[in-house]
């Protein structure tokens, strides 16, 4: 099973709807600190309570723990003003976070004990002075007029700032219709409309009130009659594709956010796969910098190359548009809040539906590079901090969406090392760093997007398309390198490349 989670904006959160929402976040956030904060103290004592003696070690006993967790949060004063079951879903948060600690502790790894603070006014306003009292000025020029304007740009820059919410995140975990904790709905109306149907706080009087038209639930098609005291409604902003894909989807238990001034609600869902086809073609994906991803399609042999094909996306200048705005409106005093995120993912989904386009059209098996040692590679003198993420975001972000869409279309991915890949000629089989230096008569630089053969004159305009054949090629290798040592005997990829070649 796969899951996918959806964000969703509510929308009609002002007014004393929007005070609801705040003094729940606000009581969940009172409960879950004072109760971590009163066990900061007792970890001996919940270790004794909860970690039991096996043959094979120790281990963490849920039962035991989740029991311990009840009968110290019950007491509590803030605990009894959460609504029944939002106080559940705290329960199994926080018994889930002592777990990890627990776990953790046990393998002697000390990471610190949970909290859940977020940032106070005092430390908060201490951070905003530690920025501001930094003065960017030029050594060489020590007037007093220079210092003090800088100063104030300075100042300017981080007066916008604010944090991405003043509270904790609250936990609905639970959906199920037969529970009685159930702590939210997603409702859609007759005209199409999606609702979140939120439990927060406590009824103030018993009853309940109508529902305005017929509000259906969105997995098991009942009618929601009435809405209790203790809940609110709200729209959601969504589009009819993901309305129609909720209808089909069993939600899971959900996340209320508040960033930036605004409610969003994370409602993850339970994706089926499909069956896996047989594959018919291997098709090799080469992630780069200026072409996002190139495919290689070969035949399940290695030996034929159907077609190659690379995908730009607008990806790098968007990244150096958002860059340029964002220094203008830090020198004018302004914050603004950068798109990078939004921007690496739309790159990552747009370039991943093209790439399992072609799968599916010739019934492909992906082969995608190993890219876990690329962090590394980055992190070396002289490397940009801004290039390292924005490079490790895409590729890491790409795989995903690959990986999960693929599950849920009945495609198979696997992963090979991508060791010379990109130097290697998909004619001769000759490896040579010097393949992807070329250079160019006329601007006199040498270009790494071209690929030339330095043996056999091989000559290729996409050197990422020549890298992807060179990849579906690596995953045969890797099967008869199985074969090969089973019989006793070691296969290197230079002999295969050229053995492969040369047939």
């Amino acid at each position: 099973m796969t899951y996918l989670t959806y964000t969703f904006k509510l929308l009609q959160t002002k007014g004393k709807k929007g005070k609801m929402l705040h003094e729940a976040m606000r009581r969940w956030s009172v409960a879950q600190t004072e109760f971590l904060d009163s066990c900061r103290n007792r970890v001996e004592e919940l270790t004794a309570a909860c970690v039991k003696e096996t043959e094979r070690g120790q281990r963490t006993d849920n039962g035991a723990l989740k029991k311990w967790v009840a009968a110290n949060l019950h007491e509590m004063n803030s605990f009894q003003q959460l609504e029944n079951s939002v106080g559940a879903s705290l329960e199994i948060h926080l018994a889930a976070q002592l777990h990890s600690f627990l776990e953790l502790r046990r393998v002697q790894q000390n990471t610190g004990f949970p909290t859940g603070r977020n940032y106070a006014d005092a430390d908060f306003d201490a951070y905003v002075d530690s920025l501001t009292t930094r003065a960017w000025v030029d050594p060489e020029d020590t007037s007093e007029e220079q210092t003090e304007l800088e100063y104030a740009t300075i100042a300017g820059k981080v007066q916008g700032y604010r944090p991405k919410h003043t509270y904790t995140p609250i936990e609905f975990c639970r959906y199920d219709s037969a529970n009685k904790h159930r702590n939210y709905k997603l409702l859609k109306s007759e005209d199409g409309t999606l609702f979140a149907l939120l439990y927060l706080l406590p009824a103030d009087t018993r009853g309940s009130r109508p529902t305005k038209g017929d509000l259906r639930e969105i997995v098991s098609g009942h009618i929601q009659k009435s809405i209790s005291n203790k809940a609110a409604l709200f729209p959601l902003a969504t589009s009819k594709w993901v309305l129609r894909k909720l209808e089909h989807y069993k939600p899971r238990p959900a996340r209320l956010v508040y960033r930036v001034g605004d409610f969003y609600l994370h409602v993850p869902v339970d994706v089926p796969e499909a069956e896996q086809h047989e594959a018919l073609t291997l098709m090799g994906v080469d992630l780069g910098k200026n072409r996002t991803a190139s495919i290689g399609l070969t035949t399940l042999d290695g030996k034929d190359v159907i077609f190659k094909r690379s995908f730009r996306t607008l990806h790098a200048s968007k990244v150096r548009d958002i860059t340029a705005k964002t220094a203008k409106a830090q020198a004018k005093g302004k914050y603004v809040y950068r798109k990078y995120r939004r921007t690496n993912e739309e790159a990552a989904h747009t370039t991943a539906n093209e790439i399992l386009a072609w799968a599916r059209r010739y019934k492909s098996k992906i082969v995608l590079e190993d890219l876990s040692s690329l962090m590394k590679a980055n992190v070396a003198p002289g490397k940009s901090s801004f290039n390292k993420g924005r490079k490790s975001n895409i590729y890491a972000s790409i795989r995903e969406a690959l990986e999960y869409k693929a599950r849920i279309q009945g495609i198979e991915v696997v992963f090979v090392h991508p060791g010379q890949t990109s130097q290697t000629c998909p004619k001769c089989g000759c490896i040579d760093k010097n393949n992807r230096l070329k250079h160019n008569p006329i601007s006199g630089r040498i270009s790494r997007e071209s690929f030339q053969c330095i043996s056999c004159g091989y000559s290729d305009g996409d050197a990422d398309a020549v890298a992807a054949v060179n990849i579906a090629r690596k995953w045969v290798f890797t099967q008869c390198r199985i074969e090969q040592r089973k019989q006793g005997s070691r296969l290197s990829w230079p002999d295969f490349a050229r053995e492969i070649c040369s047939g």
